[in-house]
Parts: structure tokens; C-alpha cells; sequence
């Protein structure tokens, strides 16, 4: 699911964002796949319920989905696209850390 709300995120784009800022994009993604893989493995040792379903996850989702709906809607970004993955980035990233040393 998460790569399916990126890839549609990246195919809507106005801006052709993988042509411009490819990487901010494989950023973001790689950020979500790998908190999510780290939260399906610690679910696993600690015998814990996982819950895909997490604030970094459901923010960036929302934000993705919005944007694909704006687009189609109105044929324009709602905001700058460099502008909206940096900040997907820099959450992402954020919580993947606050993640890894809450762990460790």
C-alpha cells in the first residue's frame, strides 16, 4: 500500500518530480519502508501486535493522497512538490531516529 500511494503520488506529478528530484522521493519511501521494516521486525522478537498503521505513516498518506486528489482535480500541485517531500523527508526521518534510539 505504501508504495502504491507513492508511485501514484510520483506518476500524478505536475512537476515530474522524478525527473527533477528523484532522490527526495526515494527518500521518503526508503524512510517509510525501512521504519516499517524495522517495526515488523521488533513486533516479531518482542511477540508484540504490529500496527501498520502509524502517525509517520498516516501523515505522509494523507498528505500524498490529498495532493493526488488536488491534482486531479484542479491539474496543480497544492504546494511546492521539492518543498513537500523535503518535509516527508525530514519526518520520516525524524521518526525513524526517535524510533532506533528509543529501541536501543
Amino acid at each position: 500500500m505504501n508504495a502504491a500511494v507513492f508511485l501514484i503520488a510520483a506518476y500524478y506529478s505536475p512537476a515530474h518530480i522524478m525527473e527533477t528530484h528523484p532522490r527526495r522521493v526515494m527518500y521518503a519511501f526508503g524512510f517509510q519502508f525501512i521504519l516499517m521494516t524495522l517495526r515488523v521486525q521488533l513486533s516479531g522478537v518482542t511477540h508484540d501486535k504490529f500496527n501498520p498503521f502509524r502517525r509517520t505513516t498516516l501523515i505522509t498518506w494523507a498528505v500524498l493522497i490529498s495532493h493526488i486528489i488536488y491534482v486531479k482535480i484542479y491539474d496543480k500541485a497544492f504546494m511546492c512538490e521539492a518543498l513537500m517531500y523535503l518535509c516527508i523527508d525530514i519526518l520520516s526521518f525524524i521518526s525513524l531516529m526517535h524510533f532506533v534510539v528509543n529501541v536501543a
